[in-house]
């Protein structure tokens, strides 16, 4: 099942997202979840700015997008559940701000995709949904980096 950013835009699309695949659990689904909704323009507008010499501009856009991350996922989650993943969107959106600062030039980043994938399986987890992160040698949601 793949799902395009639209249906990962909001905290209510992801609560439908979540509904789809526990009605399909018996066909044991693979989820593929794109970014939030405008998750990848906003990452172009800051590679953009930043690209541009405009670092203010490209870290305010990163702030936006830290900040939409976390009110989806308190919203979804609740504030105890939250705690567990906040240090792990803090890790990513403060390397994504030195990505910005030109600290790490020439890394591939694919951030939007993978905060979609942590709230995703986050929600799933307390709906009984097979949480992705069981298979075997993956890390969360068996991602992989290429």
């Amino acid at each position: 099942m793949k799902f395009g950013g639209t249906s990962v835009q909001d905290a209510q699309a992801i609560d439908r997202i979540s509904a789809i695949v526990r009605d399909r659990l018996a066909e044991k689904p693979v989820v593929v979840v794109s970014a939030l909704a405008k998750i990848t323009d906003q990452l172009l507008a800051m590679a953009a700015a930043a690209g541009a010499g405009d670092r203010v501009k490209a870290l305010d856009l990163c702030r936006t997008a830290r900040d939409r991350h976390y009110s989806i996922a308190t919203h979804l989650l609740g504030d105890k559940a939250f705690a567990p993943l906040a240090p792990v969107l803090e890790a990513d959106f403060n390397g994504l701000e030195d990505l910005l600062r030109g600290e790490h030039v020439g890394r591939r980043d694919n951030r939007g995709h993978r905060h979609s994938l942590h709230l995703i399986e986050r929600d799933a987890r307390p709906r009984d949904l097979c949480p992705f992160g069981a298979l075997p040698h993956s890390p969360p949601l068996a991602i992989r980096e290429t």
